[in-house]
């Protein structure tokens, strides 16, 4: 019964672990990674399935969905090489990140983009001068603080740069 057991388990990894080849993949997949047909099999596996699974997420897209991130991608190409490597190590980083702190990060980001232009390069020109050190200290605080924290934190900034209050710009 154990031999069953690891037989189907073993079988079970395998038909994950193998990436299928590019002739095999649904007919609309294969058209939109038409550029990559070439060098498939070159390519590593999960590489393959994370385009194999793009691919998939964007044929599920509303037209204005699949419109926006046509753009998105065509603004990304058009970016120099280095900035280009920037976002993707950015990526990278992002995606070893827990799905707490994801989602932690989605969150003040969210809230960062409530504020108004002002308010945000505000928040830059200060983190910006802090020393390493000191954002770091930040971001750890950041993020184990309560939602609760954070929304105070932000108002204290907002009063800080709002002359009305007696604060500075």
């Amino acid at each position: 019964m154990r031999r069953v057991l690891w037989c189907v388990l073993l079988w079970g990894l395998a038909a994950v672990a193998v990436a299928a080849p590019f002739d095999a993949l649904d007919a609309d997949v294969q058209r939109l990674l038409a550029p990559q047909a070439e060098t498939w099999d070159d390519l590593p596996e999960a590489r393959q399935q994370r385009l194999v699974a793009g691919a998939e997420r964007f044929l599920k897209m509303e037209s204005t969905e699949r419109q926006r991130t046509r753009r998105q991608f065509q603004r990304f190409q058009s970016l120099p090489d280095g900035q280009q490597r920037r976002l993707r190590e950015r990526f990278e980083r992002f995606r070893e990140l827990s799905p707490a702190q994801r989602e932690a990060l989605r969150k003040g980001m969210a809230t960062f983009r409530t504020l108004d232009a002002e308010q945000r390069r505000l928040l830059r020109q200060r983190f910006q001068q802090l020393s390493p050190k000191q954002r770091a200290r930040l971001l750890d605080r950041y993020r184990d603080a309560t939602p609760e924290q954070r929304e105070r934190a932000l108002r204290r900034l907002e009063a800080q740069s709002d002359p009305a209050a007696g604060g500075t710009r």
